[in-house]
């Protein structure tokens, strides 16, 4: 009797054991990545002033997009205070600013909110038209100009379009050289020319 209890116990275990471990398998292959793959969000900056209700009003527009946090994130940056006085984003939103504006977007650090997107939106307006861009950035890959340009780029390495403004000094001080060389030349022309003349006579 005894020999019988002790088959039947062990047996009940050999069939209960199993169970756990189907479950956990289970549970291990059902959980899969439900999250969002945060390298591949797209960034939206929002340089704001404290205070600014449209910059309230963009937040609230933006982190009620079905896409928000799945798509995209949004990165505040500080560029007033409630003063108007330059805050901790200031430098870099005057240098963001500069390069969109050079790609012929209109962006500047005059107003807020300052929304830019990858390298192919910047503008100093209030929207609640940016889903489509922001789509459009996470389907081409977010360029982050932002990064990019907080990190030593050229206007041109980071927003498309974008012109240098080392370059466009240098093209002035090669017309400057240039136009030096011409006026030299013209001189020397003359003066030896002077000179022949007066040597002839």
């Amino acid at each position: 009797m005894k020999k019988r209890n002790i088959i039947i116990c062990l047996l009940l275990v050999l069939c209960i054991l199993p169970l756990p471990v189907f479950a956990a398998k289970k549970n291990k292959t059902t959980t899969t990545t439900t999250t969002a793959d945060f390298s591949k969000m797209v960034k939206v900056y929002l340089f704001e002033k404290d205070g600014c209700s449209y910059c309230e009003m963009q937040k609230e527009y933006l982190r009620g997009l079905d896409s928000y946090n799945k798509k995209f994130t949004l990165v505040i940056k500080e560029l007033y205070d409630a003063n108007w006085k330059p805050a901790a984003d200031y430098e870099l939103g005057n240098k963001v600013a500069n390069a969109f504006a050079t790609a012929k977007f209109d962006t500047d650090v005059q107003g807020t909110p300052l929304v830019i997107i990858s390298d192919i939106y910047g503008a100093n307006i209030y929207s609640d038209k940016l889903e489509e861009t922001i789509n459009k950035a996470y389907e081409e890959g977010d360029k982050d100009a932002v990064s990019c340009l907080e990190k030593g780029g050229k206007n041109s390495e980071c927003v498309r379009g974008a012109k240098d403004e080392v370059d466009s000094d240098l093209a002035g001080l090669l017309i400057f050289l240039v136009a030096i060389g011409i006026v030299v030349a013209i001189i020397v022309t003359s003066r030896v020319n002077k000179n022949t003349e007066y040597y002839q006579e």
